[in-house]
Order: structure tokens, then sequence, then C-alpha cells
């Protein structure tokens, strides 16, 4: 398959030219549109071919020019078809299959995915993490300029000269490691997202305005609505990884889905931290939970968690919030908890899902979010309550997420690894988020 992209890639199409073809090769397309992109990637390849036949001619052509000059006309059609010969086996080699076989591939290959957006991924993938290693290799042998040469391609413009290895990687890359946060946060999926050009955006939120009965031709009366500025001011967080330059150099490792993976957890720590611990500190997110405002219901009973706490929780936010929301909780609340309780007449509260799925907690869906602590105090002296945890319900959709333009910023040196024949790579995220009502989050607090 990494031969398929880059044969694509080689014949020019690219991007959505590539997304737009492999997407109407899917079995759910219909006959017209499987046609049409056979046609765009039989045209691409053509295209490929005929520059591939233009530099033999020009070879050959050079040939005869030497030869006729050095041979007679019998030793010029030798030395003519030799070099022919030649440039036509390079040429193979160079385009590796046919067009036939091209064609028969790339169906094959797309029609066992399982949709078509899984096939687009599928492509997509390989081709950029293949540019990934070619340029981490260039990097890790000091070839400076091929992987300046690579990471240029992407359209990324980074800072820094050639020599210190700061290298763009592709926007694709990015996406993979946002996919995790994406994945294993449900506030962090549901949130509107805004990609920021500049540091800081300014919200709008207000009260509700209240209307009233009046009788015909009276006067309406003035309302003066609470109007709020809460604004998305980004903030840096980062990481920074070691790899072993034996282990780029090695062809059978992956580099590109191991970055991801290492950043992508990182991150997906990084931002669930944000989303429902941080308090804004030390130039941090401040999260939902020290969102001022939101709803706050403390467990009745410093004993244990009872049921009517969870609907105390879930009647805090307005009813407006309650289609779409989402109970937050860490694992150990989860499991050793919520597992274990029951409503009035004795059933679980909490309603495994029939279908597969991973089931309801009064109705609604559950989020698990390790970075939510065990360790809060409650209250202050002799009323203190020590090592308890915190419930969040709300509706994700309410959360507002900044992102700066072109998400995770990865640089690479091997000059800090010198030493220790390592390469280091450095991610970089700017983000914030805000809740601009503040009645569509709520909190149970003092859990345990």
């Amino acid at each position: 398959m990494h031969d398929l992209v880059e044969k694509l890639i080689g014949a020019g199409l690219t991007g959505k030219e590539l997304y737009k073809s492999v997407f109407k090769v899917h079995p759910d397309a219909d006959g017209d549109e499987i046609l049409e992109c056979e046609k765009n990637i039989m045209e691409a390849l053509s295209k490929s071919e005929e520059t591939a036949e233009v530099s033999t001619k020009d070879a050959t052509e050079d040939v005869e020019e030497e030869a006729t000059e050095e041979a007679t006309e019998e030793e010029t059609e030798e030395a003519t078809e030799e070099a022919t010969e030649e440039q036509e086996e390079e040429s193979e080699e160079e385009k590796g299959m046919s067009t036939e076989d091209i064609k028969e591939i790339v169906r094959k290959e797309i029609k066992s995915q399982k949709d078509p957006l899984t096939a687009v991924k599928v492509v997509n993938d390989l081709s950029w993490k293949s540019n990934v290693k070619d340029m981490l290799k260039a990097h890790t042998s000091k070839d400076f300029e091929k992987a300046r040469d690579i990471s240029n391609t992407f359209e990324k413009a980074l800072s820094g000269s050639a020599t210190t290895g700061s290298y763009a990687v592709p926007e694709e890359f990015s996406d993979a490691v946002f996919s995790t946060p994406q994945r294993e946060s449900a506030i962090y999926a549901g949130a509107t997202k805004l990609t920021l050009s500049s540091d800081k955006i300014n919200l709008l939120s207000s009260t509700d305005l209240a209307f009233t009965y009046k009788a015909q031709n009276a006067t309406l009366d003035l309302a003066d609505p609470t109007l709020a500025q809460p604004s998305l001011e980004l903030k840096k967080g980062g990481a920074i990884c070691v790899v072993s330059n034996e282990l780029l150099d090695d062809s059978f490792v992956d580099v590109s889905t191991l970055l991801t993976d290492a950043f992508g957890r990182g991150l997906s720590s990084f931002i669930k931290n944000g989303l429902a611990v941080s308090d804004g500190s030390s130039g941090s997110v401040t999260s939902i939970s020290s969102t001022s405002g939101i709803g706050s219901v403390q467990q009745a009973t410093a004993a244990a968690l009872a049921y009517d706490d969870l609907w105390s929780l879930v009647s805090s936010i307005d009813e407006g919030f309650l289609d779409g929301a989402v109970f937050t909780m860490n694992k150990e609340v989860f499991y050793n908890i919520i597992m274990g309780l029951k409503d009035t007449t004795g059933q679980p509260v909490f309603k495994q899902g029939l279908d597969g799925s991973f089931g309801t907690l009064l109705g609604f869906p559950v989020d698990i979010n390790n970075e939510i602590l065990n360790n809060i105090t409650v209250g202050t002296g002799e009323n203190a309550i020590t090592n308890t945890s915190e419930i969040l319900f709300g509706n994700p959709s309410q959360v507002v997420i900044g992102q700066k333009a072109g998400g995770l910023r990865i640089e690479s040196s091997s000059d800090a690894g010198f030493a220790s024949d390592s390469t280091h790579f450095r991610g970089v995220v700017r983000w914030d988020m805000a809740l601009p009502i503040v009645g569509s989050y709520a909190k149970l607090i003092a859990v345990k």
C-alpha cells in the first residue's frame, strides 16, 4: 500500500483530489462516481508516464549524439538500444506497478474498508506517515536540506534555520494527535471549537430576558439583562519526547505512529485536566469545575453518596441543557461507588447498554476522566472533609475551546541528544476553554 500511495502522489494525485477519488471508489458510491474516480486516477498516472517517456526520449537522444561521434551507425544503434533498455528498466523500477495494477489495487484496498471515510483515512494516513518518516530519516542522517524540502511540502512554515532541526509536520499529524482527546473526552468531543489566529478572543453571554403578559397597547417593562464577556486567552503547554536514532533508522518501525501515540496520550491527559481540574493558576486553563457561577451541590451524607445526591446534581443545571448532558467522573468513583449504588426500588442506577454501548446513569451518558482527583478537601477546620472527589454534570456543547491555528506544533533537534545518539521531539500546543453560560454545568462535591 505504501508503494501505491507513493505512486499516486508521484502522479500528482494528492490532497483533496486524492480524498475525492478514494471516497468515490468505495462500494457505497454509485457506478458513475467510481468511473469518474478511475478516470481521475488514470489521467494522473498517464501524466506521470508521459513525463517518464520524455525523460527516456531525452536520454536516448543524448546517447545517439555521443555514439554518432565515436562509432559507426551499427554501434550507434546498439548503444541506443542499450541506453533505451536501461532507461526503460529504471523507469519501470520507479513506476513499480503498471497502471492496470494500480487500478486494481486502488479499488481492492479501498473497497476492503468498512466505509468511505475509513478508506480516506487509510490512504491519507499512509501518505503523510510515509512523508514524516522520510523527513525524520533525512534529519537523523544530517541531510538537513532534504528534511527541510520535505517539511516545506507540508506548507506549514516554522521559524528556524535548517541546521537547527526545526521542521514542520503535516496537518494530519496534528489531527491524529488531537483525535485521542476527541475519542477519550466527551466534553472535548462535544465542545464548540474555535481556531484562533490571535492570542485572545472575547465571547459574550447574558442572563435570560423576562417575558411578561401585558394588556393591548400597554407598555412593556424595560429589561436590563446582565451581560458578561468571558474570553479565550491562549495558554501554552508542551512536552518533549526522546527517541533513539537507531529506532528512527529502523525501517520496520512506524515512527510516525509511535510519536502520534506518545503525544496523543499526553495531550489527552493535559486537555482533560484543563477541562475538569485546573484552577487557572500558574498560566493554566480555568476548568469547568473552577468556573465561577456554576451550580454546586454537596453530598448530603459525608459517609456515602446517595441516589438523591445524583438527582440534586441533575436539577442544578438549567433544564434547557439536559438534552445532551453528560456525567463526568474518575474511574474510582464510577466503579467503586456508582456501580454499587441502587435506586429506591433496589435497582442499579447505572444501566448497562444492551446494544454494546457503555450505558447510562439516570438516562445520561458517563464520561470517565481520571484527571479528577480523589484527595480534594472540602471545608476547613473541624468541618473539613478530606480525600473526596467530584462529579461534573452538564452539556458539553456549551463549552467553548479555542486552539491556535495549526494545532500541535512539532519541532525536532538531534543536537540536544548528541551524547546519547537520540533525537528530541518537542510538541507545543496553545489553547484555552470557557463556559459562557454557567447554568449549563454543575458539580457534586465531597463525593466519597
